[in-house]
């Protein structure tokens, strides 16, 4: 008998090990690309669903992985790599609007929602007041995060903020007086251990074996969050942008973008 498990984080990574370059620079060949990430779940779509399509097509495709995501939008435009797969559209949107930026979004990609976890209560009106809230503190997911307790009804955020760069000082109503603190991403899962609640990526989530019907609540991804390929605006027009294009709107990237077979495969039952 069959049964879905969680995919393990050792095979994400090995995935990802097998498709990152070991050093960040754009070739500068119109069928050579890079692409820079944040790694995860990202590296696995390319891997799995966009490298080898763009190969039939005749390029040479590898990705970089970026510990720090701020380095992503410059690289970009100082030609380090062709294309970024990190940010969502209104994370982008208000960059350029503070800083001028000349990218532009091609299109976005599958996008895995965040969940509410616990190993403490089991429904949201079980939160006891006060409870430790742990939340990604970078600033693509932590504007989604508090978003998503908002939708829960756990807080309230200044409706004259834009939601694509709230942080916890623009929460202005907290009826459980949730601590909330913000860690790194990749902290949350262990975080998860002495915190009451912790807001984490499902793809994170599923390295240590929560799957979405676990969270007591799961965010409804919004257009205005999907996570975008961005190029520099001077090459949006160029065929390489085009052929990337045509790959994620193909028959071929649907089938196998389907949620469970990118998080899950099939083991046998022990």
């Amino acid at each position: 008998m069959m049964k879905r498990t969680v995919l393990s984080l050792i095979a994400i990574m090995l995935v990802a090990l097998l498709g990152a370059c070991s050093g960040k620079n754009a070739a500068g060949d119109d069928k050579t690309l890079l692409i820079g990430t944040s790694g995860g779940t990202f590296n696995f779509l390319l891997k799995r669903a966009i490298i080898p399509e763009l190969e039939k097509k005749g390029y040479q495709v590898s990705f970089f992985e970026y510990q720090d995501i701020d380095e992503l939008n410059g690289d970009l435009l100082e030609g380090e790599i062709d294309l970024n797969l990190f940010q969502h559209q209104a994370y982008l949107e208000q960059l350029k609007q503070e800083q001028d930026l000349p990218l532009s979004e091609l299109i976005a990609v599958p996008t895995e929602p965040i969940g509410l976890f616990s190993e403490v209560y089991d429904t949201l009106d079980d939160i006891e007041e006060g409870a430790i809230l742990t939340v990604p503190n970078d600033p693509v997911n932590l504007p989604v995060a508090l978003n998503m307790l908002q939708e829960a009804d756990l807080i309230t955020l200044n409706p004259a903020v834009d939601v694509a760069v709230a942080t916890e000082a623009d929460i202005v109503e907290n009826p459980k007086n949730l601590r909330i603190q913000p860690i790194l991403e990749k902290q949350l899962p262990a975080a998860l251990q002495s915190a009451e609640l912790s807001v984490i990526p499902i793809a994170t989530a599923l390295t240590i074996d929560l799957a979405p019907t676990d969270a007591l609540a799961l965010e409804e991804v919004p257009d205005s969050f999907q996570t975008i390929f961005v190029v520099a605006t001077e090459n949006e027009d160029k065929p390489f942008a085009k052929d990337l294009v045509e790959v994620i709107n193909s028959k071929e990237f649907a089938d196998v973008m389907k949620p469970e077979e990118i998080y899950y495969v099939e083991k046998k039952e022990e």
